[in-house]
């Protein structure tokens, strides 16, 4: 119980006191929070929770005028009463003189965090509300590519910190993605009004960064056409070698340009050998609308070769068939994951006399692979809405919206464009498809003129009988 003749009562919630270092023990914590507030200096108090924390408090106006702010000094039973008070008083004075104490104890903050803390702590929010790429993306970048800039603190990068930086990379898609990441980690202490500037966004905008910058519907690494030859020589040499789902995945990609994350997800009842159709349902889409792969002479021996080992293991009872086509064998009702190893297998199997130069990383990655297709179509002199067509790209102009090409048209520029991979390659791709699933040894398929029968009885003179 508090003396009448100290305590001013206001209201249910604030009382007015001569505060002492005693005062906040004689307090118990109520259902509502309240104040005590010091009748000695106007805006310090005391403020008791209910869950019984007891802080040293501040509120105020800047210059006098606007929103209150409240800056925390700490616990009453941590921080000594004389402390509280004359920071209490500095803060108030600051208060006074429009700078908000909670800030520049943030921007104090600032010049010590490094901008590899700084990314630490973004990705530790948005590793929950991101894909699984954009996460890895920004780990990748402040681990790999923001020398020396991450070991700097973040209120100190300067404009031309990070122009210079950017003046010593290789001005790869790598290098820009980091330079991205990097300006929406700061807009972050920009929003918290920890730092006044961004300086990452601020040198994109310098001539000196903006036009170094590669667009980002520039092709880039890809596997070049007078090298798919020693490509595919190297897949060849190490196929036995590799797990076969996971092999069978890239060939499908090399031969349809299609996108890893959709292609390794496809189904068996997605697709449909009687109407010559591979349905690929779309990831990270709004309309979430499928894509209609035409199934062609190569895509036949592939997906058969798979189906014919999916009903072997169907047969044993040990093993739970799997709805994927490209199944995990580690486990079960899964399809594969990550190709990096397998790839890494065959750039491997180049012999270092014949490996080409690489712009990033050290082997073709899936994406990379998708390049490919899209040059070999560019390089057969197809037009945009034929090759936006086979790679199935989200983005189209107002005209191609309007665009509907029919499944045998679509069927016939695909393999065109295979037959053309399988030309650069010096026949490699249909030896393999020969040697491995079970092709026939004299003829390159060539497009099917009628669709009336199934397409696997259509075609079926491409098998070994």
């Amino acid at each position: 119980m508090t003396a009448k003749t100290n305590v001013h009562k206001v209201n249910t919630t604030n009382f007015k006191e001569h505060l002492t270092a005693s005062t906040y023990k004689k307090y118990k914590p109520r259902a509502r929070t309240i104040n005590i507030r010091c009748t000695e200096i106007s805006g310090f108090y005391i403020r008791v929770l209910p869950s019984g924390l007891k802080t040293y408090m501040v509120n105020g106006r800047l210059k006098g005028s606007g929103k209150q702010k409240y800056p925390k000094i700490g616990s009453c039973s941590i921080v000594p009463f004389e402390e509280a008070r004359a920071i209490a008083r500095d803060y108030l004075f600051k208060l006074s003189q429009g700078v908000d104490p909670t800030v520049e104890e943030k921007k104090d903050i600032a010049l010590r965090l490094t901008l590899e803390k700084a990314f630490e702590d973004y990705i530790e929010d948005i590793k929950d509300h991101l894909q699984k790429k954009s996460v890895d993306d920004y780990r990748r970048s402040i681990k790999l590519y923001l020398e020396p800039l991450k070991n700097m603190a973040i209120g100190e990068i300067t404009v031309q910190d990070v122009r210079n930086w950017w003046r010593k990379t290789k001005k790869r898609r790598s290098d820009d993605i980091a330079l991205m990441c990097a300006g929406v980690v700061i807009d972050e202490y920009i929003s918290e009004e920890v730092l006044e500037k961004n300086s990452f966004k601020l040198a994109k905008l310098s001539k000196s960064v903006k036009k170094t910058i590669k667009p980002l519907g520039e092709v880039e690494q890809h596997i070049p056409m007078n090298q798919l030859d020693t490509y595919v020589s190297a897949m060849g040499k190490c196929w036995e070698s590799l797990g076969y789902s996971m092999r069978d995945l890239v060939l499908f990609c090399l031969l349809t340009g299609k996108r890893l994350g959709e292609s390794k997800n496809i189904k068996w009842k997605d697709v449909n050998f009687d109407e010559g159709v591979i349905k690929i349902e779309k990831l990270n889409t709004k309309k979430k609308k499928p894509d209609y792969v035409p199934m062609t002479p190569y895509l036949l021996l592939l997906l058969t070769k798979r189906e014919t080992k999916y009903l072997e293991r169907s047969k044993d009872k040990k093993i739970t068939p799997n709805e994927y086509v490209f199944w995990s064998n580690s486990k079960q009702g899964v399809p594969v994951n990550d190709p990096t190893k397998c790839l890494k297998n065959i750039w491997s199997a180049i012999p270092d006399k014949d490996k080409f130069e690489l712009e990033k990383g050290n082997h073709i990655t899936m994406h990379d692979i998708r390049r490919t297709v899209s040059t070999a179509s560019a390089e057969l002199g197809l037009e945009i809405k034929d090759i936006s067509s086979i790679l199935a790209h989200s983005k189209k102009n107002i005209t191609q919206k309007y665009i509907q090409l029919s499944m045998d048209y679509k069927r016939e520029k695909l393999i065109q464009v295979q037959q053309y991979i399988n030309t650069q390659s010096n026949e490699g791709i249909l030896l393999m498809l020969n040697e491995y699933y079970d092709g026939e040894h004299v003829i390159d398929p060539q497009p099917v003129e009628s669709m009336k029968k199934s397409y696997r009885e259509e075609n079926k003179h491409w098998f070994n009988s």
